[in-house]
Formats: structure tokens, sequence, C-alpha cells
């Protein structure tokens, strides 16, 4: 519910449609980050992606930021993905501070919308 509302304060929901119930949340140039009714979590940052993020630093960022969560396989380089990646826990399996960490991101991401 946290990240639903941070969605629809900052205008940045996005009704996605898939085989569960899921919603996006938009950046710059579409969605970056996708949740599901199980907690699974898709995060957008390939090589298609790049239009997306203000600057490809900024989508090098998010996906570091996302490693240093634990939600990226450290060695991934989000040059030689395409779209995205199921990211490696699901909302329920975070800790407390790791969903702050989370919300604080997205926070971040969404800075100057």
């Amino acid at each position: 519910m946290k990240i639903l509302d941070l969605a629809l304060r900052k205008n940045v929901f996005d009704p996605s449609r898939g085989k569960v119930p899921q919603f996006s949340i938009k950046h710059i140039g579409g969605k970056i980050l996708n949740f599901d009714i199980h907690g699974s979590i898709y995060a957008f940052f390939g090589v298609n992606e790049i239009r997306k993020f203000p600057s490809n630093e900024d989508r090098y960022r998010f996906v570091e930021n996302l490693k240093a969560l634990g939600l990226l396989p450290k060695d991934i380089n989000p040059d030689d993905v395409k779209s995205g990646k199921i990211l490696t826990k699901r909302l329920n399996d975070l800790t407390d501070n790791e969903f702050t960490r989370l919300i604080t991101l997205v926070q971040e991401m969404l800075t100057g919308l």
C-alpha cells in the first residue's frame, strides 16, 4: 500500500495489464518498476529502456542501488539486458529496512517530476 500510495501521490501510477493484478511506477519515458499481487517486482533498466531515465548515468545508478539492496545480482551489467529483470526478492521477502530503502530509492528516482 505504501508504494501504491506513493505512486498515486506523485502521479506516477500506471495501471499495467497482466495475468494477475499489477501496477507500475512510470518515470520520464515509461514504467521503471512493476509490482504484482504476488509481490513480484520487475525493474525496467535494460538497453531498450534508456529513454525512461534522464541520463544513462541515472540508469546505471538505478541498477547499482538495486544491487546494493540485494535485489539484483552484483555482476549484472545493464548493457547486457534488453528490457529488465524480475528482482531476486519479492516485496514480502524484504525486511522493513530493505523496504524503506526501496521506497527511498523510488522517491529519489522521482525527484523533479
